[in-house]
């Protein structure tokens, strides 16, 4: 299982405040809502 098999995520993010750190389920929706880092104001996406 090294590597992220069986399953690998991408996350173009550059700052280290979006990076993901741990993935405990995956949900498909067609809007993007927010999460914890939007509520406190910073924008959805965080690249330099």
């Amino acid at each position: 299982m090294s590597r992220g098999a069986p399953l690998r995520l991408y996350s173009p993010v550059k700052l280290g405040y979006k990076l993901t750190k741990y993935l405990s389920a995956v949900t498909f929706t067609r809007d993007r809502p927010g999460g914890y880092w939007e509520d406190q104001g910073y924008p959805w996406f965080g690249g330099v």
